[in-house]
C-alpha cells in the first residue's frame, strides 16, 4: 500500500518537526498485525516517546490500495494505561 499524505499533514510535520519515514514506518509495522482494517485508523506511537518527547498520535484513512495520512502529532498529555 502506498502512503500519500494531506496537505494538512504535510504541515503537522514540518510545524512539530516530525520525520515523515518515521510515521510510515509505524503505519507499516501496524498494518503487518492487522487483517481487517476500517475507513480511519488511530494509532499511538509510544515507541517514538523517546525522539520527540511525547507519543505520537498518528490518524489515516484508507481508500482502496492507498493509504492517505490525515494528520500526526504529538500528544502533549499521554494516556495512562
Amino acid at each position: 500500500m502506498t502512503i500519500k499524505l494531506s496537505r494538512h499533514a504535510q504541515r503537522r510535520l514540518k510545524l512539530y518537526k516530525i520525520d515523515s519515514a518515521d510515521v510510515e514506518t509505524v503505519i507499516n509495522n501496524w498494518l503487518k498485525s492487522r487483517s481487517i482494517l476500517n475507513d480511519r485508523e488511530t494509532i499511538i506511537a509510544r515507541e517514538l516517546k523517546q525522539k520527540y518527547g511525547y507519543p505520537l498520535k498518528i490518524i489515516f484513512v484508507v481508500e482502496g490500495s492507498e493509504i492517505v495520512l490525515v494528520t500526526a502529532y504529538p500528544l502533549k498529555k499521554e494516556k495512562k494505561q
